[in-house]
């Protein structure tokens, strides 16, 4: 997969359809050495970061997706039997503010502290099997579908720190 080994820089990015930052199909992740941002990105289409990897910060507030957002593990049919490989965010991330006009999946993410205050999710919140080591605060999210924080057959969605879901809005 790419790899990123400074910082990069996609801030106020516009792309008129689909973004792909997703594991390739021999297992190599997409790889974010450096602090990154995404702020005030426009996707007309979907994102797709399954089974990237986040070493640095990650800034994705202010960034609106008119389709859906994927966030999740990647899987894999190898010789050896099935692999999986999460999205792991290694440093902060952040989603503040972020309107996903679609589902967000962030199935079997790896968060260690993320901020979700004031985000909008236009269809369901997935984070199935996904962990939080560190703090997380979903303050003043608005989420149209369901919020599914339930198991995975690989775990449990799981939370280490502090969780912040104050004046949270689910409507699924």
């Amino acid at each position: 997969g790419t790899q990123f080994l400074g910082g990069v820089n996609f801030s106020n990015l516009q792309i008129g359809s689909d973004l792909f930052f997703k594991t390739n199909p021999a297992c190599h992740p997409v790889r974010f050495a450096g602090p990154v941002s995404f702020r005030g990105a426009h996707i007309f289409g979907q994102a797709e970061f399954d089974g990237a990897q986040f070493l640095d910060t990650a800034y994705f507030d202010n960034v609106e997706v008119e389709g859906h957002a994927f966030f999740r593990a990647a899987f894999f049919e190898l010789p050896s039997g099935w692999k999986d490989l999460p999205v792991r965010f290694a440093q902060a991330a952040d989603f503040s503010r972020t309107a996903f006009k679609g589902l967000a999946d962030f199935t079997r993410a790896q968060f260690v502290n993320a901020n979700f205050e004031g985000v909008s999710i236009g269809g369901n919140a997935i984070f199935t099997g996904a962990r939080f080591r560190g703090t997380v605060n979903f303050k003043q999210a608005r989420i149209t579908g369901d919020a599914l924080f339930n198991s995975h057959p690989n775990g449990s969605a799981s939370f280490g720190e502090d969780g912040l879901f104050a004046w949270i809005d689910i409507q699924g």
